[in-house]
Order: structure tokens, then C-alpha cells, then sequence
């Protein structure tokens, strides 16, 4: 098993340069990385990256701390610096771009966070700030031209495509 939180938590503090770096040197796709009670672990890029969207989806479904939105934003970010990467890495962009499942997983989460920040009112923001809410409305917004195309005008067929927006 992987502890994904601390995993997303190490590795999105990382430069896109550093995490490449990380990338090209690593063996058979495992990372070394410190552990928060400083010995070194491993992490299975290909296990974190196939389990990441349904890993911040769960968490989405269930925010109810700060720490909760501030840690998907942290996420949502992390995938974007991924599908960034995709394109210098092989296995990864085999994994997180060709990969029709992790696709829908994706999207699925970009319409889920934005169909939930879109009905939350300014009392219902549990203590955040305007700004970490907007960030992730942004994040998201990002993470869909980033991971899918970035001419706005290819996207309105992927939107359209998706059930639940057809289903409206």
C-alpha cells in the first residue's frame, strides 16, 4: 500500500525540474523520497499515478476541514505538474495520458470540484479563504486544458461528450 497523502504532500512540494530530475534517475518508476519521520521511502509512481483522481476524489467527497480543500487544491496541482512531465517521460505519459480509464477518473474530478465550489456560499467555506476556494476553481479549470487541450474550442467536445453534462 502507499500512504498517498504523504506521498502527494512530499512530491507536490517538488518543482516540476526537481520531479523530473527524480523521474530520469529512479528505478523501475520508484521514487526515493523522505519520510516525515526522516528515514527514506519509496514511491510507486505508477501506483500514485493511477490512484491519484479517485484518490482526491474520495477526499473530495468528504472536505470538511480547511487542511481537507488545501490539501486537494495541493493535489489538483500535483496532477497538472504530472501531465506537464508526461510529455519527457514515457511510462508516465503511458500512464496518465493514454489511459482512457484515468481519463474519465480525471474529468470525473474536475466536474465534481467544480460542480461542489460552485454551490458553496461564503458561510460554508469552513474557514477558508476566498483565495484557496478560487485556487481551486482555477486549479481545476487548469488541470482540464493542461491534461486535455488547451484550444478551448477542442474542449467544448470533451465537455459535451461527458454524461454529466449530456444528461442536463
Amino acid at each position: 500500500m502507499i500512504d498517498m497523502i504523504s506521498a502527494v504532500q512530499e512530491l507536490s512540494g517538488l518543482t516540476a525540474r526537481e520531479l523530473s530530475e527524480m523521474l530520469k534517475e529512479s528505478d523501475s518508476f520508484v521514487l526515493q523520497s523522505k519520510a516525515q519521520a526522516g528515514g527514506p521511502e519509496q514511491v510507486d509512481m505508477e501506483k500514485l499515478v493511477s490512484s491519484l483522481p479517485l484518490h482526491l476524489l474520495a477526499v473530495s467527497l468528504d472536505i470538511g476541514r480547511v487542511s481537507d480543500l488545501t490539501y486537494v487544491l495541493r493535489g489538483v496541482r500535483f496532477l497538472h505538474c504530472l501531465s506537464e512531465l508526461a510529455t519527457r517521460h514515457t511510462k508516465l505519459e503511458q500512464l496518465l495520458l493514454d489511459d482512457v480509464k484515468l481519463s474519465e477518473q480525471v474529468m470525473d474530478l474536475i466536474f465534481f470540484l467544480l460542480s461542489v465550489l460552485s454551490h458553496w456560499k461564503k458561510e460554508d467555506h469552513l474557514g477558508a479563504s476566498p483565495f484557496i476556494h478560487s485556487s481551486l476553481v482555477a486549479g481545476s479549470l487548469h488541470l482540464m486544458t493542461s491534461y486535455f487541450s488547451s484550444q478551448w474550442h477542442e474542449l467544448v467536445h470533451i465537455l459535451l461528450a461527458h454524461p454529466k453534462v449530456s444528461s442536463r
